[in-house]
């Protein structure tokens, strides 16, 4: 690949229909994940330990990488979670009419496209897709190479969900880890909304300083 352009395109097309699902639409996906994740938890496993079993046993990152069934499960877990809150679309935050009889109303609004940047912590792949998509938002993930196999496995899982709702599974998307591509994404102005570093100060900085799309540190 070349190019993540059919990828920017695919989102903000997708990021169309993500505003437009409803909050019943919203809570039956998660839903639908939770049981998919708990259902394919050896598959899950077995593509985790292929990274696992590329990083040095010395690593920190080797425990935060690491998933096995209570994670998993804790992961389905949280999405139950996310269920719970409050749709935080259309809501409306002030309403007033002005003398000459004009209505005046802040309504909140997805973002659109959200990009998010992150490193060896599959959990975040979840965590980011069940509120990205709760939010009415669309999501490019780019996570890092150690967690290559377990985030391919997860996004497949997610698109799973996204289809058994009749769901534009492009609402998700997965960059190849490639670092050519993260510069691209950053720079991405015409299709990325808002750009999310998630990790080291080291990575922040590296977003803060690259990135032509706004920005927002965690």
């Amino acid at each position: 690949m070349e190019t993540i352009l059919p990828i920017l395109q695919q989102s903000q097309s997708a990021s169309i229909s993500a505003k437009k699902i409803t909050n019943d639409e919203k809570v039956s996906f998660l839903a639908t994940l939770a049981q998919l994740l708990t259902d394919n938890t050896k598959n899950i496993i077995a593509e985790n330990k292929k990274d696992l079993d590329k990083m040095d046993d010395n690593d920190p990152k080797k425990d935060r990488l690491l998933l096995n069934d209570a994670r998993i499960n804790d992961l389905a877990s949280s999405l139950a979670d996310v269920a719970k809150l409050d749709d935080p679309s259309g809501k409306i935050l002030y309403n007033t009419t002005i003398a000459n009889g004009l209505t005046i109303q802040k309504i909140t609004v997805p973002l659109g496209v959200v990009g998010v940047i992150y490193e060896a912590r599959p959990n975040v792949t979840i965590d980011v897709a069940a509120l990205c998509v709760r939010s009415g938002n669309a999501v490019i993930l780019r996570g890092g190479s150690d967690a290559e196999y377990t985030n391919e496995v997860l996004v497949q899982i997610i698109h799973q969900a996204l289809e058994k709702n009749n769901l534009d599974k492009n609402i998700v998307q997965l960059l190849p880890v490639d670092r050519k591509f993260v510069k691209e994404l950053l720079e991405a102005v015409q299709y990325v909304d808002i750009i999310i570093p998630r990790g080291s100060q080291q990575l922040i900085d590296f977003v803060r300083a690259n990135a032509k799309v706004p920005t927002i540190e965690t």
